[in-house]
């Protein structure tokens, strides 16, 4: 080191600011530019990210309205993907409260989680987010117009995304003289979640 620091001493002035010149030139190639790279690129993701929001903030329904309006018009509204545990809640008091309007007793239920498919909701969402389909599967039994009726206000119902599959059976000999009908009817709201995350 004393031998390093004798030379430097012996530099003639316009050496030593050379020698300076170039150690800030080393650092900041070496530290400053990495850095100045890192934040462009978070910079240039959040103008991304930020130009998306404005657009859709200014044409929320984007190319597709006359088809969202033409939807609106014969299902109603629909939530957005929300929080799975405030969506889950309430989803589940509305279709119980659909069940109890047109007096539907005895039913049985199965919930599951699923991931949403491919498709341009799932565009919307950033990366590090997922859209979680809650199905749940309720049969019951009831007549025609019972059936209808709990359908018709599932699909209404704004907390309820879709209603995705509907099977009627006939019932037994018993039931058919009642006129009374097997269904099973499968209700879907969209969360969002994590990736990675367990549900």
């Amino acid at each position: 080191m004393n031998i390093l620091i004798a030379k430097y001493r012996t530099l003639p002035r316009a050496g030593r600011w050379g020698l300076w010149a170039l150690v800030v030139v080393a650092v900041s190639v070496g530290l400053v530019e990495p850095i100045l790279d890192q934040i462009n690129t978070v910079n240039g993701k959040a103008d991304d990210r930020a130009g998306a929001l404005i657009a859709l903030a200014k044409n929320p329904i984007g190319e597709h309205a006359s088809e969202m309006v033409s939807g609106v018009r014969k299902f109603g509204d629909v939530l957005l993907p929300g929080d799975p545990d405030i969506r889950s809640v309430a989803f589940e008091k509305r279709i119980t409260a659909v069940l109890d309007k047109h007096k539907i007793k005895n039913n049985s239920t199965t919930s599951r989680t699923m991931p949403l498919g491919q498709g341009p909701l799932r565009d919307v969402y950033g990366e590090g987010e997922r859209i979680d389909r809650l199905v749940r599967e309720v049969q019951f039994e009831g007549t025609p117009e019972q059936i209808a009726a709990v359908v018709s206000d599932l699909e209404n119902a704004p907390e309820i995304a879709a209603v995705s599959r509907v099977q009627v059976r006939r019932g037994d000999q018993q039931d058919t003289a009642a006129r009374m009908l097997k269904v099973t009817v499968a209700a879907e709201a969209w969360v969002v979640g994590k990736k990675g995350r367990a549900r």
